[in-house]
């Protein structure tokens, strides 16, 4: 089986991540519980703001306040998060190529 590649939050990357975790997670490690299940995905969420959320979900599986029946609605959440942010970055970028007169929007937008 080929190696998982780890996911940083790209938007073309999200579906392809999901997809690649279901498949691993019902051919090798269905039997196994849904909160190991959902630490063997955050293994492979690293660099960038995915960081950041990763360990605020490792903070809420360390003290039992996250709760997942079945692995597919924390998947279902990953997606969510992360469409959420890729839409903004999206957006963000449609509007650096919008031009008002010969100057594009980049020069009256600041983008931290």
């Amino acid at each position: 089986m080929a190696k998982l590649q780890t996911f940083n939050r790209k938007t073309r990357k999200v579906s392809g991540f999901l997809t690649l975790c279901k498949l691993y997670i019902r051919i090798r490690i269905k039997e196994i519980v849904v909160k190991e299940q959902i630490q063997w995905v955050l293994l492979y969420i690293q660099e960038e703001s995915a960081d950041i959320w990763k360990e605020k979900i490792l903070e809420d599986l360390e003290v039992d306040t996250l709760e997942y029946a079945m692995i597919e609605e924390f998947l279902v959440d990953l997606k969510k998060e992360f469409s959420k942010r890729d839409n903004k970055i999206i957006k963000m970028a449609e509007l650096k190529k919008v031009e008002q007169r010969s100057r594009i929007i980049e020069k009256f937008v600041q983008v931290s």
